[in-house]
């Protein structure tokens, strides 16, 4: 095989092997993007008793739930409200939850305790800390059933008051049975995780392919190179095999040669 032939070979299939992984790629970038178009399906709609009642109790809620924000922790608080002294003594590891909104009447903090004991052992603390605190202006503080709520920088008592007044507790009663909601969350999983393990097979097989696919031409082409080199040491070159052929292509020895030399 001429040096034209091997270059034309390895250049088809070079080309061969970019369509290959074009295709590939296509194929990823199809499935990446219907697991994005899964994930960025519009919301189910949630019905009011799925949202929880602690969002529920906030006056205006369906309007101020945007503004809505669950802290954890004191820091978090403290990034809503600022440095306030009562924030110190609220203990959020007995199972307490709390949300934070702003109103123009103030900030409110509403927390809610696993159990009416702890609320009531809060509001004791939260009391006697409020009578013997110095600092004004003072946070507005009332105990709303099982919630203990709060109006920081209020603009004013009757509008901090009036704001407190309107957080509603409410006795939740839940039902137990299946989630109405676990099919749709499911196929959004499956869809995902599929992507995902489409993406990372076809991903590997590619890398594979290339791989193979480059290691075999440089040894294809290294190996190609050696037996030019040998041939080019041989005074005359016959793939007859040490056979009788038709010299057609002026490559064979001619009967007389070595007479002649």
């Amino acid at each position: 095989m001429r040096t034209s032939t091997i270059i034309e070979t390895v250049g088809r299939t070079s080309i061969g092997v970019m369509c290959a992984i074009l295709f590939l790629i296509m194929i990823v970038g199809v499935g990446v993007t219907e697991a994005r178009r899964s994930e960025e399906r519009p919301p189910v709609a949630v019905s009011e008793e799925q949202i929880p009642a602690l969002l529920r109790a906030i006056p205006d809620w369906k309007e101020a739930i945007r503004r809505a924000k669950w802290v954890d922790s004191q820091e978090e608080v403290e990034a809503v409200v600022g440095n306030q002294a009562i924030v110190e003594i609220i203990d959020f590891s007995k199972a307490v939850e709390a949300v934070a909104v702003r109103y123009p009447e103030g900030i409110l903090l509403l927390l809610e305790y696993g159990t009416p004991q702890l609320s009531a052992d809060a509001d004791k603390r939260f009391n006697s800390f409020l009578a013997e605190s110095q600092k004004v202006p003072k946070p507005l503080y009332k105990r709303i059933g099982n919630y203990n709520a709060f109006v920081f920088n209020p603009s004013g008592d009757d509008g901090g008051r009036k704001l407190l007044d309107r957080v509603r507790y409410e006795k939740v009663v839940q039902w137990l049975g299946e989630d109405p909601n676990m099919s749709e969350r499911l196929d959004r999983y499956v869809a995902a995780t599929t992507a995902q393990l489409l993406f990372s097979t076809i991903l590997t097989i590619a890398i594979g392919l290339g791989t193979t696919l480059t290691f075999g031409i440089t040894l294809g082409f290294l190996f190609f190179r050696y037996r030019q080199k040998q041939r080019k040491k041989l005074k005359t070159f016959s793939d007859a095999g040490g056979m009788i052929r038709i010299n057609l292509d002026g490559f064979s020895d001619q009967a007389g040669d070595d007479d002649q030399d």
